[in-house]
């Protein structure tokens, strides 16, 4: 006997298994969706393909454009490029070194100005000075009694304060006044040398009792001074160096000794 099946019955199942399935389905795809942006991987998507499209027409612009630049000129010229390198590569000039510049020499410094040497004395000091220079230049008759009634003279002149600051003065202005080349003599014999000689062969100057043929006497006393002068009279520290003129130390004495050499201060 043939069983025959309700079509009625067949929909359903297959209704109803449609819809475990789907229901099933629904499950899963509630499991994945959530997992995923879906406008963001659209939109990847979408950027991507955008991209592609554009290297695309890019390269195919680019090719073109290229077409269009790599005429026969610049291909002419590439090539010579690429042979000159090439020979460059395979036989190198080689690299000529430039000459070293020749070295200046240095200029010559400027000759320094040469000091002119400090002028050497005639004379080593005053003695000297009168023994070989005052004794033969200003000669006068002094040796004759009664001479010296007019002139007065003492060989041992430099016994007297006076006279040996004279002589000194004079020795100071005859080095000095020698190295001029004008009037300077003349000068030292007007200004200097007359003046003085006539104060010290004056008779009633410093040799007054003294004579050539008498020899030295010591009888001229220094000038009294009195001794009540108020201190605030003469300031001191008025001049700044000593002065050049020739000061006894102490009182004149037969014994004195003249000094070998005089400097200037």
């Amino acid at each position: 006997m043939t069983t025959t099946e309700n079509p009625t019955e067949i929909t359903a199942d297959h209704t109803a298994e449609g819809e475990l399935l789907g229901t099933e389905a629904a499950a899963a795809a509630a499991k994945i969706v959530p997992q995923m942006d879906l406008s963001e991987a659209i939109e990847v998507a979408i950027r991507k393909a955008v991209n592609n499209q554009l290297a695309a027409k890019a390269k195919v612009v680019a090719d073109g454009v290229l077409v269009e630049l790599l005429t026969d000129e610049v291909l002419a010229g590439m090539r010579e490029t690429a042979i000159l390198e090439a020979t460059a590569a395979i036989d190198p000039v080689p690299t000529v070194q430039p000459e070293p510049e020749p070295e200046l020499e240095p200029e010559p410094e400027p000759a320094a100005e040469e000091e002119e040497p400090a002028p050497q004395l005639r004379f080593e000091n005053a003695r000297q000075f009168v023994d070989v220079y005052v004794s033969e230049v200003y000669a006068r008759e002094v040796i004759v009694r009664g001479s010296e009634q007019r002139l007065r003279w003492c060989p041992q002149w430099w016994e007297h304060a006076e006279v040996m600051a004279r002589m000194e003065v004079l020795w100071r202005a005859f080095e000095h006044l020698r190295q001029g080349k004008g009037a300077e003599p003349s000068e030292f014999w007007l200004l200097h040398l007359d003046p003085h000689m006539s104060r010290i062969l004056d008779p009633e100057g410093p040799f007054k009792y003294c004579s050539v043929a008498g020899g030295h006497a010591e009888k001229l006393q220094p000038l009294p001074t009195g001794d009540n002068a108020p201190a605030a009279t003469f300031p001191s520290g008025y001049y700044e160096r000593p002065s050049g003129l020739f000061v006894r130390e102490t009182a004149p004495s037969k014994a004195a000794k003249v000094p070998t050499s005089w400097e200037f201060p």
